[in-house]
C-alpha cells in the first residue's frame, strides 16, 4: 500500500512539473497568429486575474476563512479588443480581423504548488513525529484504560493545544484554567458546541496560548444553507462543509501550526473496519467470524472524538487518532485508517442529543485573526459561573428557547440592573434567608413562579413566543414585586399584513439604533429570530424556527452583532452574525429590552406593541389548572414514574409537583437516565418537603457477587410489594438495551429505564410492568423474570454501579431526621447532583464549609455563603485525575494536610485535626461532635472503604450527620460525598462502620 502511494506521489509530482514548464513557456512567448505579432491591452490585462490551469487550480483554492471577496466572478472570460482601435492597432491583424488576446498570466497560484506541497509534507512530518510516541502498536488488543474517565474529547483538546504550542498541556491544566466541574472527566462525549467553548475559553485565558496567538474555529457538516452567497463573518466559524470535495479540500490545506478535532459517529467507522476484517479473512466461515467480532459501539451512541493525524489524498484515506487515558496516567492514541467517504458519512450523522450535525474544531495559530466584538457583560456572568449554582452548560436542550431566554435575561437583570437596589436595601444577591433556595440561572424559579407545567417547559418556541415572553416576564416581575424597579419594553418586527415579502415596520437603520441603545445603556435585550436565517443553515425544519439570544455587543463599522445564545450545548455560548442577516432573521419575531429607566425604553417608540400584547389574551398565562387525572408528558422522564408511584399509594402527586418540590433544579429533572440513588434522593426530598415524611424510600442494588444479587431476591421483593399494593410500590431500574435485545419480550417501544411492577404470573414466571410511555397502548408490557433480572443487574454507565429496585412505602420516614444535624449536599454548590463524584473528599469539604459558614459558627461570620468542590480542588498546586480516581484509601494525615491548605488559600477560618480515638475511648464516642451555645462547633469526616459498607470496591468520604444510641448497638448516619453511586444518606451500626473507616478527621473553627 505504501509503495503504491509513493508511485502515485511521484507521478503527481511529474505532472505538476510539466504544468509549470508549460506555463513558463506560455509566459515567455506571446500568442501569435500567422506572422503578425500581437500586442496586449495593458488595462485589460491588469484588471483580470490569472487563469489557473490543471490540478493545482482545483486543489489549491483560497481558504474560505481568508479575507477574499465574495463577489468575485466564478469564471473568467478572455478580453475582447476594443472597437475603437484603429486598423493597425494592437489586437487586429493586417486584414482587420479582431483577435482574442489572452493576458500574460503569471500563474502565481499554480507556481506555488511545489512550495505548498513541501509545506504540506513538513506539516505531515511534524504531526507524525508528535503522535508517534503515543501510537498503540497494531498488535495491541487491549489496554488498561482508566474506567471512570472516558473523556476522549478532553484529551483531544489537550493534545491539540500541546501540538500547536509545543508545550505539554494536560487535562488537569484545562480543568483548572476553565474551572470546569469535576464530573466533566466522566463524560464520554459532549456536543460540538461544548467542545468549541471549552477549547476557546482555554485558548483565550492561557498565557502561552495568548502569546502565540492560538485560536480555534468550528465547522459543521450541515448540508443545507439558506443563502448560497458568501456571508460569513470569518470569526470562530467556517462555512458549513456541504460536500465531500469541500471536506477533501479542507484537509489538503492544513499547515504545520494547525490540527483538527473531529466529532463523529464511531459506529460507522467500526462497521467499516469489521467489513474490511471479514473481507481480508481467508476463512470461508464468515458467520463464525462475525460472531467472534464484538462491536464496541451501537447504532445509537453519543459519538466520540479524535484527532486527524494523517490525510493521504492519493489513497483517499484519513487516519484518526482516538486518545485514551491509561491507569498509569499516560495517554495513548488508537489509530483508525478509514476511507475519506466513510469519515465524511460519520461526520454527517446528527447528534441525537441536540439534533445538530457533527463537525470539527480546528486549533491553529494566526497572528492576524479578527478580534471578537467586545461584550457588555462579563462572560462569566453570561454562563452563570460568577454567581455560582446552575450554569448555562447544565441546562437541558429540551427546554423551550423562550423560557431559557427569560431565565438568562432575568439573571442578567438581577446581576446588573437590580444589583444597586439590592445593596441599598441591605439585601444580598447571593445570600438568601431561605436555606434551600436554588442559586444560579433561575430557570427553576421562573417555572415555579409562573406555575408552568412540563409540557410547556419542554415545548417549542414560535413567533408568538416573543409577545408571550414579554407578557410572562411582567407577571414574573409583578409576583416578585419588581415590576416598578425596572422598565420593560418590546418591539415586534413584521411585514405589512404579515406578508411573505414587502415593507418592514422596523427598517435596518432603526433596528441598528435599537441595538446601539441597548449596548450603550448596558440594557438587557432578548431577541427572538429565525434561527435558520441567522445561522444561514437549515437546522430547524419547523415552519416557525424561533430561537432566542441576548445581544451582548455591536460593531457598527463592520456591521457585526455578537449574541449570547440561550442554548449553549447546541449553538455555543456566544457567536457573531452580520447585522443585515440578523435584521432579516428578526422579521416576523421581535425583541424585549429591560432597562434601568423608563426613558431608555421610551426611545424604542414601541408603546403600541406593548398595548397590543397586553390586550391579547393569547399572550397571557393560561389560568392555573387543577389536574383531575394523572398526565404523562410526551417524553420519558424518571420523575414521571416517581410521581405515578406516589399517586398509586394514594398521595396527591403529579409530575409537576414532584419536579418542583424535590429540591433540585428543574433542568436536572428532565433527564431520562436518572441513576437509582438519584431517583431515591428525589423521592425522599419530595416526601420530606411536600408529604410531611409520610412516605419512605428504600433501594437495593443487584451488584455482582453480592449475596442478595439473584433472581430469588428480586422475586421476593415483587411478591412482598404485590401482597399490599396500597402500601408498597416496587419500581425496577433496568437497562433497556438488555430488554430490547430479546425480540420476543419487548413490544417495540421505549418508555424509559424505570417501571412499576403490576403483577406476577407464578406459572410462567412473567412479570407485568408499566413504564412512562406517553402512549397508553405501549405503556404496559410483560417480561420473563430471568430477563428482567439481567436487565436490573446490568451496570449503569452513569452511576458506574449495577442497577436495582426502588421501593416506596406509606410508612413514615420522619425517624431519618430525628436528631440529625440537617446536613444536605444540596446546601453546597454541586454543579450536577446526578453525576458521580470523582473527588468525594472535596465535595464533603465544600459541604462542611457551606454549613458552618451559613450556620454562623464562631469565627465564620465573614466567610462566604456556599462553596463547591471545585473551589477546594483548584487550590491544590497540582493534582492528577488518574491518581484521584484510582485512590484506594486516604489516611487522616493526608486529609488534614490538603484540607488546611485549602482553608487557608480560600480564607475560610476553619482548621482540620486528626480525631484522637484514644482520647475518645471508643469509635462511637469519637464520632460525636462538639456543641457550643446550641450550635455545632465541629464536623467529623470519615474516609472509608466502600466494599464492607456497600458491597462494591472503592473509596469514599462522608460527613457524620447523626450519632444515635449507646456504645452498644449505636448507629452513625453519614452524608456521602458520592451520593449518585452510594446514596446521598445512609446509616450503619458503629461496629460495622468502624471496620471500614480508614481516616477520621474533625473540622473546627480556627482561632484568630
Amino acid at each position: 500500500m505504501e509503495a503504491l502511494e509513493l508511485k502515485l506521489d511521484a507521478l503527481q509530482g511529474k505532472l505538476e512539473r510539466m504544468h509549470t514548464d508549460i506555463k513558463k513557456l506560455g509566459t515567455a512567448h506571446p500568442v501569435i497568429s500567422g506572422s503578425a505579432p500581437v500586442a496586449q491591452d495593458p488595462e485589460s490585462s491588469a484588471s483580470i486575474p490569472p487563469i489557473s490551469i490543471g490540478r493545482g487550480a482545483r486543489l489549491n483554492a483560497t481558504r474560505s476563512t481568508e479575507k477574499a471577496s465574495c463577489d468575485s466572478p466564478s469564471s473568467v472570460l478572455p478580453p475582447i479588443a476594443s472597437p475603437q482601435h484603429s486598423q493597425g492597432s494592437a489586437g487586429q491583424t493586417a486584414t482587420g480581423h479582431k483577435r482574442v488576446v489572452l493576458p500574460a498570466a503569471k500563474f502565481t497560484e499554480s507556481a506555488d504548488v511545489p512550495n505548498n506541497r513541501r509545506k504540506c509534507q513538513a506539516a505531515k512530518q511534524k504531526l507524525q513525529d508528535f503522535v508517534k510516541p503515543m501510537l498503540l502498536p497494531p498488535e495491541a488488543t487491549s489496554v488498561q484504560e482508566l474506567a471512570n474517565a472516558p473523556c476522549a474529547w478532553l484529551l483531544s483538546i489537550g493534545l491539540a493545544c500541546s501540538y500547536v504550542s509545543g508545550e505539554r498541556i494536560t487535562i488537569e491544566d484545562i480543568l483548572r484554567q476553565n474551572r470546569l466541574a469535576m464530573h466533566y472527566v466522566s463524560f464520554p462525549s459532549v456536543t460540538l458546541a461544548e467542545l468549541f467553548d471549552v477549547t476557546n475559553e482555554f485558548l483565550a485565558n492561557h498565557a502561552k496560548m495568548r502569546e502565540i496567538k492560538a485560536h480555534c474555529e468550528v465547522a459543521t457538516f450541515d448540508t443545507e444553507t439558506m443563502d448560497e452567497a458568501c456571508d460569513g463573518v470569518g470569526m470562530e466559524e467556517q462555512v458549513p462543509i456541504r460536500t465531500l470535495s469541500q471536506f477533501r479540500k479542507e484537509l489538503s490545506q492544513s499547515d504545520e501550526n494547525s490540527i483538527c478535532i473531529v466529532n463523529f459517529d464511531p459506529y460507522l467507522i467500526e462497521q467499516h473496519e469489521i467489513r474490511m476484517r471479514i473481507n481480508y479473512t481467508e476463512s470461508s466461515d464468515i458467520e463464525s467470524i462475525q460472531d467472534a467480532i464484538k462491536p464496541r459501539w451501537s447504532a445509537k451512541n453519543q459519538g466520540t472524538f479524535a484527532l486527524i493525524i494523517d490525510f493521504r489524498p492519493a489513497l483517499h484515506t484519513v487516519a484518526l487518532g482516538v486518545p485514551i487515558l491509561l491507569e498509569d496516567g499516560r495517554i495513548v492514541i488508537e489509530e483508525h485508517v478509514v476511507p475519506l467517504q466513510t469519515l465524511y458519512n460519520a461526520l454527517c450523522v446528527k447528534d441525537a442529543y441536540c439534533n445538530r450535525a457533527r463537525g470539527f474544531v480546528r486549533v491553529f495559530i494566526d497572528q492576524h485573526h479578527p478580534e471578537k466584538v467586545p461584550s457588555i457583560f462579563p462572560l462569566g456572568m453570561l454562563d452563570g459561573s460568577l454567581s455560582g449554582g446552575l450554569l448555562m452548560t447544565s441546562l437541558d436542550t429540551s427546554i423551550a428557547p423562550h423560557i431559557l431566554g427569560l431565565s438568562l435575561m432575568h439573571h442578567l437583570v438581577a446581576c446588573t440592573l437590580l444589583e444597586d437596589d439590592a445593596s441599598k436595601s441591605g439585601k444580598s444577591a447571593k445570600a438568601s434567608s431561605e436555606r434551600r433556595s436554588l442559586t444560579g440561572i433561575p430557570v427553576t424559579e421562573l417555572c415555579r413562579v409562573l406555575n408552568l407545567d412540563i409540557a410547556t417547559i419542554v415545548g417549542s418556541s414560535s413567533r408568538a413566543s416573543v409577545g408571550r415572553a414579554f407578557s410572562w416576564y411582567r407577571v414574573f416581575l409583578s409576583k416578585l414585586h419588581l415590576l416598578n424597579t425596572v422598565a420593560v419594553g418590546v418591539v415586534l418586527v413584521n411585514r405589512r399584513g404579515d406578508a411573505v415579502d414587502g415593507p418592514v415596520n422596523i427598517q435596518d437603520d432603526v433596528f441598528m439604533s435599537h441595538l446601539e441603545l441597548a449596548v450603550k445603556t448596558r440594557s438587557v435585550m432578548l431577541i427572538g429570530f429565525n434561527v435558520n436565517i441567522a445561522l444561514n443553515v437549515l437546522v430547524d425544519n419547523r415552519s416557525e424556527p424561533c430561537h432566542f439570544a441576548i445581544v451582548i455587543g455591536l460593531d457598527v463599522e463592520q456591521g457585526i452583532v455578537r449574541l449570547a445564545d440561550v442554548n449553549v450545548k447546541k449553538y455555543r455560548k456566544t457567536w457573531h452574525v452580520p447585522l443585515t442577516r440578523l435584521h432579516s432573521a428578526v422579521i416576523g419575531y421581535g425583541y424585549i429590552m429591560v432597562a434601568k429607566s423608563q426613558a431608555t425604553i421610551d426611545q424604542l417608540n414601541a408603546k403600541q406593541y406593548e398595548d397590543s400584547i397586553l390586550k391579547d389574551a393569547s399572550y397571557a398565562l393560561p389560568p392555573t389548572k387543577r389536574l383531575l387525572r394523572f398526565e404523562y408528558p410526551k417524553k420519558n422522564y424518571a420523575v414521571t414514574i416517581l410521581a405515578e408511584a406516589f399517586a398509586t399509594l394514594g398521595f396527591n402527586a403529579n409530575v409537576e409537583s414532584v419536579a418542583n418540590l424535590s429540591g433540585f433544579h428543574i433542568s436536572f429533572m428532565l433527564s431520562r437516565h436518572l441513576p437509582l440513588e438519584s431517583a431515591a434522593s428525589v423521592a425522599r426530598n419530595y416526601s420530606n418537603h411536600h408529604l410531611d415524611d409520610r412516605a419512605s424510600v428504600y433501594t437495593t442494588h443487584m451488584d455482582k457477587d453480592a449475596p442478595h444479587s439473584n433472581p430469588q431476591t428480586l422475586l421476593n421483593q415483587i411478591r412482598s410489594a404485590l401482597t399490599a399494593p396500597k402500601d408498597r410500590c416496587l419500581i425496577v431500574n433496568f437497562d433497556t438495551a438488555v430488554i430490547q435485545a430479546n425480540k420476543e419480550v419487548w413490544n417495540g417501544s421505549d418508555g424509559g429505564t424505570f417501571a412499576i411492577v403490576l403483577s406476577y404470573d407464578d406459572e410462567n414466571s412473567l412479570v407485568t410492568l408499566t413504564d412512562v410511555n406517553h402512549e397508553a397502548f405501549y405503556r404496559t408490557w410483560v417480561c420473563p423474570l430471568n430477563v428482567l433480572f439481567d436487565a436490573v443487574s446490568a451496570v449503569d454507565s452513569i452511576a458506574l454501579r449495577a442497577r436495582g429496585t426502588l421501593l416506596i412505602t406509606n410508612e413514615s420516614q420522619h425517624d431519618n431526621y430525628v436528631g440529625s444535624y440537617g446536613y444536605d449536599m444540596c446546601h453546597a454548590l454541586v454543579h450536577h447532583p446526578f453525576k458521580p463524584s470523582v473527588w468525594p473528599a472535596f465535595r464533603c469539604l465544600a459541604l462542611v464549609a457551606s454549613e458552618m459558614c451559613h450556620n454562623g459558627a464562631s469565627g465564620t461570620a465573614h466567610c462566604g455563603g456556599q462553596y463547591s468542590s471545585e473551589d477546594f480542588l483548584y487550590t491544590i498546586s497540582s493534582f492528577s485525575v488518574p491518581k484521584a480516581i484510582l485512590v484506594s484509601k486516604l489516611d487522616s494525615k493526608q486529609m488534614v494536610d490538603f484540607a488546611n491548605v485549602a482553608f487557608e488559600r480560600l480564607r475560610i477560618p476553619l482548621e482540620t485535626v486528626v480525631v484522637d480515638l484514644a482520647a475518645a475511648g471508643t469509635f462511637f464516642e469519637a464520632c460525636r461532635d462538639e456543641v457550643m451555645d446550641g450550635k455545632q462547633a465541629t464536623v467529623t469526616l470519615l474516609g472509608y472503604d466502600t466494599h464492607p459498607i456497600h458491597g462494591i470496591p472503592g473509596y469514599s468520604v462522608g460527613v457524620v450527620n447523626r450519632v444515635r444510641g449507646g456504645i452498644e448497638g449505636g448507629s452513625v448516619q453519614v452524608v456521602d460525598g458520592n451520593g449518585c453511586t452510594l446514596g446521598s444518606v445512609w446509616e450503619r451500626s458503629a461496629d460495622e462502620l468502624k471496620k471500614a473507616v480508614t481516616a477520621m478527621v474533625r473540622i473546627r473553627c480556627r482561632a484568630i
